[in-house]
């Protein structure tokens, strides 16, 4: 199907997600997993090292994000042992040469690498049959899974029903058609990876209308980076806190905790610039995106508080942040080296980071309750408004 230019979205409807999910039980935990790159090794290791994590009732990715999105999903008690699989990702065992590989011609080209290596990757680490999984709880439960990309040509920002996308792949095992159901695990691939394509650096994905991939001769979407147009995927979120705010007429005691974990700095500290455009250019970006990750937890907080007709700050709902501390080296985030270099981690560093931070406290982590922003006094809350090096 076509989707229109004029069309609210692209991809699949959110409103059909939405009616698809219950509130069955007394808790509803929602889980939103950030772009940013390498650094989503911290994400993983956070997930990893969160033992008595809940079971989420949606779970969504953008970019880095989107590459977890469904092993969260799945739980680390699941069958298919999705856990042990994105330790695999982003806990050392692979490198740049999993994930990219450089297009050689560039910048005769339209980027610098190509994510072809991480499509031979994800058959490893997400395979048919771990999909299959997660379309069985999909349709179980309700449980909502979805990612996000932008479709360059038109500008949009185009939702992915990962959940739905899975039931297909479980409908074609069921029926002995494993051609199809190849089929749908490529498709189901090709949109964490149009998900994961930051425009430039990575070459963008095909995609056609509906979701799939194009087939030969066809005039498909280009499509790349959610983050291009958002941080952090929260189309769902203000559809499940009217849920909850409905389902509390009947049950006033259920609660709703949206988990926000940032695969990024939400600060950038003070730094020193030598003149010359790549200095600049790479500073300019940092603190962009730590602003906007900032401008989205504020939107998320913003639209609960009004769904709920009742605001967090008034126990209406909780809210927790994980985001990597603004003191630490980091890589650039397009680069997944092993180890770091210069004092700045590394995949297999930054994921041992995270384990580190949810294994921290007797196991209930360094979550910031609340925002993350200067004056916020609250544990692992407090932001600096400036700080670092001091420049001659």
């Amino acid at each position: 199907m076509q989707v229109s230019l004029a069309a609210e979205f692209c991809g699949d409807d959110p409103a059909a997600g939405n009616r698809a999910f219950r509130t069955s039980g007394r808790e509803v935990n929602v889980l939103l997993l950030s772009g940013g790159g390498s650094r989503g090794a911290f994400g993983a290791g956070l997930l990893e090292g969160w033992r008595d994590s809940p079971e989420f009732d949606l779970v969504t990715g953008i970019s880095t994000g989107a590459v977890m999105a469904t092993w969260a999903y799945l739980g680390r008690d699941n069958v298919t042992d999705p856990y042990r699989q994105m330790a695999r990702a982003y806990g050392g065992e692979m490198g740049n040469r999993d994930v990219r590989a450089r297009r050689w011609l560039f910048p005769f080209v339209d980027s610098v690498y190509t994510l072809e290596p991480l499509r031979k990757t994800l058959r490893e680490v997400l395979p048919t049959s771990m999909i299959a999984e997660a379309g069985r709880l999909y349709r179980a439960s309700g449980r909502q899974l979805w990612i996000g990309t932008t479709n360059l040509e038109t500008g949009q920002f185009c939702h992915w029903n990962l959940g739905e996308r899975a039931a297909r792949v479980l409908d074609a095992q069921l029926a002995g058609d494993q051609v199809l159901a190849a089929d749908l695990t490529r498709d189901y691939h090709n949109l964490i990876l149009a998900s994961s394509a930051m425009p430039a650096v990575f070459k963008t994905i095909p995609v056609a209308a509906d979701g799939s991939m194009p087939e030969a001769g066809s005039i498909p979407y280009h499509h790349a980076d959610g983050g291009v147009s958002r941080t952090i995927y929260v189309q769902q979120i203000e559809a499940i806190a009217r849920a909850v705010n409905e389902s509390r007429q009947s049950d006033a005691a259920k609660k709703l905790t949206v988990y926000a974990v940032v695969n990024n700095q939400l600060v950038s500290p003070r730094q020193c610039l030598h003149p010359g455009m790549e200095s600049m250019v790479g500073r300019s970006v940092d603190l962009l995106v730590s602003s906007l990750l900032r401008s989205n937890l504020s939107d998320i907080a913003e639209e609960v508080d009004e769904a709920l007709a009742v605001s967090r700050k008034q126990g209406g709902w909780t809210m927790k942040v994980a985001s990597i501390d603004y003191r630490v080296g980091l890589l650039p985030a397009e680069t997944f080296e092993k180890t770091g270099t210069d004092r700045r981690l590394g995949l297999s560093e930054l994921f041992q980071l995270g384990t580190t931070w949810a294994e921290a406290d007797g196991g209930r982590g360094l979550w910031c309750e609340g925002l993350p922003e200067p004056g916020n006094t609250s544990p692992n809350c407090e932001l600096p408004v400036s700080g670092g090096a001091e420049c001659d």
